[in-house]
C-alpha cells in the first residue's frame, strides 16, 4: 500500500493539553477508536494531553472515499477561533496507517518541544556521489520523504487553571431521611490532577430517629477537601470532610438545637463534560463517606441522634473555569 502526507500550515500552540474530540466519518467506521488514537499521542508525548477542561480543542477526523483515507486535523483556542488545520491523505484501505499518522501530527501539534526538541546525532560528512565519479540519482518522486517545516514554538503558557463552581445534591445518611442540599467549591486544576476545596450544606430533614426519642429533625455544614485524577471525562477522587451535625427532637421536654462533630473519609466517582469547548463543565458524581467519629446527639439530657456509620450522596454540578 502506498500512503502520502499532504499537509497545510498549522502554527505551533504549545499548550501541551488539549480537549479531543475524535470522529470518524463515511467509510471510516471501522477504524480504530479514541483509545488507540489518545494512545498513539500519549506513546509519542510519554503522557496523556488529553483532560476535558483544556483550554483548546483538537478537532480529529478521518473519512475514506475512492480508494484514500482523508484525515484532518484542527485547532480551535478557547475564544473558539481556529489556529490552524493540518491533512493527511493515505492511499489504501489500512487505516492503521492513518491513526499512527494522525498519533505524530498531534503530537506535534500539541507539545512540538517533546518531539521536535530532541537533538539528532551528527551524521559522518558523506562524499558527494559526483566527486566519486558516480551519477547522483535522485529518488522517485512518489518515495521521496515528504519535507515539513516545524515552526519553532512559542514560549510554554501555564498549565496550571484555576475553576469554581455550584451544585446541587441528595445524601442519605447524614439525617434520619433522606436529604437534599447544595455544595460550592473552588480549586486548581494542572494536566490530569486536580484538588477543590467544598463547603456542603444539607438542608434540614425531619424524620424517625434512630434512638428513643420520636421523629428528630437533623441538619449538617461541612468543609471537603477532594484531590481528583481525572482520565479523559472520568474521574475518581478521595474525600476528607469535616463539620458540625445540628439536631433536635420536638417530643423533649425542652426542645432545643444541639451540635455535635461530623467527621468522614471515603471516595468519590463521576463523570465531567465540557459543552462546545465552553468555560463551563458540566460534573455528575456520586459519594460514598464513612463517618470517623460516632457522635451522639442529646438534647434536654435525652440521647437523640446517633451518626450513622456511612453516608452516600449524589450530586450534580457546574463549574467555570479561569485562567
Amino acid at each position: 500500500m502506498a500512503g502520502g502526507l499532504a499537509a497545510t500550515s498549522l502554527p505551533a500552540r504549545a499548550s501541551a493539553s488539549a480537549h479531543l474530540v475524535y470522529l470518524r466519518g463515511p467509510g471510516a467506521e471501522a477504524c480504530a477508536g479514541e483509545p488507540a488514537l489518545r494512545a498513539a499521542v500519549s506513546s509519542r508525548l510519554g503522557y496523556d494531553p488529553f483532560f476535558a477542561w483544556a483550554r483548546e480543542t483538537l478537532f480529529a477526523e478521518i473519512q475514506h472515499d475512492s480508494g484514500a483515507f482523508r484525515a484532518v486535523v484542527k485547532l480551535v483556542d478557547e475564544n473558539n477561533l481556529q489556529r490552524g488545520s493540518r491533512e493527511i491523505s493515505v492511499q489504501g484501505d489500512d487505516c492503521s496507517v492513518v491513526v499512527d499518522a494522525l498519533g505524530l501530527t498531534i503530537s506535534l501539534t500539541i507539545d512540538p518541544s517533546s518531539v521536535a526538541g530532541r537533538p539528532s546525532e551528527p551524521s559522518a560528512p558523506r562524499e558527494p556521489e559526483e566527486a566519486r565519479g558516480e551519477p547522483a540519482i535522485a529518488p522517485p518522486a512518489s518515495l521521496a520523504p515528504a519535507r515539513e517545516s516545524i515552526p519553532t514554538p512559542p514560549p510554554r503558557t501555564s498549565e496550571w487553571s484555576l475553576h469554581a463552581g455550584v451544585g446541587l445534591m441528595g445524601a442519605v445518611n447524614p439525617a434520619p431521611s433522606p436529604t437534599a442540599g447544595a455544595t460550592v467549591f473552588v480549586g486548581l486544576a494542572w494536566r490530569a490532577l486536580s484538588a477543590d476545596v467544598e463547603g456542603r450544606a444539607d438542608y434540614p430533614a425531619t424524620g424517625a430517629g434512630n434512638l428513643s426519642a420520636g421523629r428528630v429533625r437533623s441538619w449538617l455544614f461541612a468543609g471537603l477537601l477532594v484531590p481528583c485524577v481525572h482520565l479523559g471525562l472520568a474521574f475518581g477522587c478521595l474525600v476528607v470532610g469535616e463539620g458540625a451535625l445540628g439536631a433536635t427532637a420536638p417530643g423533649v421536654l425542652r426542645p432545643r438545637d444541639q451540635y455535635g462533630l461530623w467527621s468522614a473519609v471515603g471516595a468519590r466517582l463521576g463523570i465531567e463534560w465540557a459543552p462546545s469547548d465552553r468555560p463551563v463543565t458540566l460534573r455528575a458524581s456520586a459519594d460514598l463517606l464513612g463517618s470517623l467519629v460516632p457522635e451522639t446527639l442529646k438534647v434536654d439530657q435525652q440521647a437523640v441522634h446517633q451518626v450513622a456509620p456511612w453516608s452516600a450522596a449524589l450530586a450534580l454540578a457546574a463549574a467555570w473555569r479561569f485562567r
